[in-house]
């Protein structure tokens, strides 16, 4: 990506973070106690990863402030409903 922000960290800094945060996802899988905490966690990360994502990879942060918002507020959104089906469904 020529020109842009230059505030960004580069590319395979997100690519090395989004591989810990799915190497600790794995982690936590394998050894919590807890199927609540669990679900709250994976889908947790799973929103960071999605931001990380969006952000740094679709160029979501370069768009206009409306956009960057309501692509947040969709990716949480959608984390907390499906956290809470999972919670519903038992």
């Amino acid at each position: 990506m020529s020109g842009g922000n230059h505030n960004h960290p580069r590319p395979v800094i997100i690519w090395a973070i989004l591989m810990l945060l799915t190497i600790a996802s794995v982690i936590i899988a394998e050894f919590a106690s807890s199927h609540l905490l669990l679900v709250i966690v994976v889908f947790g990360v799973a929103i960071v990863k999605g931001q990380l994502v969006a952000v740094h990879f679709m160029e979501v942060g370069e768009a206009a402030p409306v956009w960057k918002t309501l692509y947040r507020v969709w990716i949480v959104g959608i984390g907390l409903l499906l956290i809470g089906a999972h919670v519903i469904s038992g």
